[in-house]
């Protein structure tokens, strides 16, 4: 064992080797130094442990592991994916996918006016950004935007529910991704919870029994991420907004997933929209910013000066704002929703992903199918009809009809899938009945390509 831990180099020996000064010698010295003590002391540990190794092993161990402590100097992290799965918004894989920004690099780069009027040449309000493209979409009187939908709750129950009651349906007492749930967030937010109904049956009668002095507020909440179908009924959102007038309580929609209007497309009919819960007479709502409306992660509250406004005034909000990049990336996905709704699903990813007809997949599919076939003759692919997901909360009870190239590796699918992660461009694909599936709903234009090579190696 002693002869095996000689064959252990010293720190300073792999410091001097030029090969290593070639890679590695303009990093900060420091951190190359912890990195190489690191990777040496696992390799002690794994002789120590007694794994038997012979001196060729113990060598190329030390290779290996160094080459892995190290290679997060020379490879970032964060990478471009393609995503084949058929869920177009993928909460692993970021969500929405947006159109260029060429106006983020400029304002990175340099100095921007986030918070800076420059008509007044004084300190103005990050808000204002998206304020002024909100109020055209929809009308609103106030807009206060934050880092995400569970954000925004928080900071509208924070401020006008605190030591309050606040008014739920039972069916609408949702679990937020990574088992956040509705009654955690209002318990971190110091309201307390009053639920009405039952799972499948709330009537306006069990809201206005429920409403009293300690009221702070009704908060109706769309499922976004499941249905209740069969007997089931809940009052609309002009019923309860004109007992929360009544009555004198504000009454708050959590709409979910940022539909911002209604848009005449099949897969849109029962997904309820911005505008029309404004128009029903909801105080304020909320939305996210990832999901159908197509931008970076956020979660808006509009509506009233006095309801929404009153949010972007307490300390909290302070700790939930949108930083200048984010900022930037959503003024530009909300101006996509100022043209006509064709253009919109032009021109926005994931709309455009959602409304694309069976007939163009098709299309897109035999043309993939027949590139993987030609880079790689033994593959033998083949076009399959699917079916695809929206994923990210929305549109819970619809399946997209669409197709797929569909492969049955000679190998495990598992294997394959690992390779194709391992890809210069990685490549998240699923699987369905032994076959390695890519659903051309959520591949995006130029992306089959790189498909197809990378199934060529």
């Amino acid at each position: 064992m002693k002869e095996l831990f000689r064959l252990i180099p010293q720190v300073s020996s792999i410091l001097e080797d030029e090969d290593f000064k070639k890679e590695y010698g303009h990093f900060d010295q420091r951190i190359t130094s912890s990195l190489i003590r690191e990777a040496l002391d696992s390799v002690r540990d794994k002789i120590a442990g007694g794994e038997a190794l012979d001196e060729s092993q113990v060598k190329k161990l030390v290779e290996t592991t160094l080459k892995k402590r190290l290679s997060p100097l020379t490879k970032r992290s964060l990478k471009r994916v393609i995503n084949a799965t058929g869920i177009v918004l993928h909460t692993n894989l970021g969500r929405a996918p947006m159109l260029p920004n060429l106006y983020l690099a400029p304002l990175l780069e340099g100095y921007c006016n986030l918070e800076y009027d420059l008509a007044e040449g004084k300190r103005g309000k990050r808000g204002v950004h998206v304020k002024s493209v909100i109020k055209m979409l929809l009308g609103a009187e106030s807009t206060v935007v934050v880092n995400n939908n569970a954000a925004a709750i928080l900071l509208l129950l924070r401020t006008h529910a605190e030591g309050k009651e606040v008014i739920v349906s039972r069916g609408e007492l949702i679990e937020l991704g990574g088992s956040f749930r509705l009654p955690e967030v209002m318990t971190a937010s110091g309201a307390m919870l009053h639920e009405v109904g039952t799972t499948n049956r709330t009537h306006l009668k069990d809201y206005a029994g429920a409403i009293n002095e300690k009221t702070g507020l009704i908060l109706k909440v769309h499922p976004s991420n499941y249905a209740i179908r069969g007997f089931a009924s809940s009052p609309t959102t002009a019923e309860l907004s004109a007992l929360a007038k009544e009555k004198n309580v504000p009454f708050v929609y959590d709409v979910g997933s940022g539909l911002l209007r209604k848009i005449d497309h099949p897969n849109f009919r029962e997904e309820p929209d911005c505008l029309s819960a404004l128009s029903d007479g909801a105080d304020a709502i909320l939305f996210s910013g990832d999901k159908i409306l197509g931008g970076t992660q956020a979660g808006f509250i509009v509506g009233s000066e006095k309801i929404a406004g009153a949010c972007g005034k307490i300390p909290l909000m302070r700790s939930l704002r949108l930083a200048k990049a984010h900022m930037c990336m959503l003024e530009e996905a909300l101006r996509t929703w100022l043209l006509p709704d064709r253009e919109v699903m032009k021109l926005n990813p994931v709309m455009r992903m959602i409304s694309m007809m069976p007939e163009e997949l098709e299309a897109r599919a035999n043309t993939l199918s027949g590139e993987i076939n030609k880079a790689n003759p033994a593959i033998g692919s083949f076009v399959k009809k699917v079916e695809g997901y929206m994923g990210g909360g929305s549109l819970p009870d619809i399946n997209f009809d669409s197709y797929a190239v569909a492969i049955k590796p000679k190998e495990t699918p598992q294997l394959l899938l690992q390779k194709l992660r391992n890809s210069e461009t990685p490549i998240v694909a699923r699987i369905e009945d032994d076959l390695v599936l890519f659903d051309m709903r959520t591949v995006l234009d130029g992306e089959g390509e790189k498909i197809a090579r990378a199934l060529a190696q």
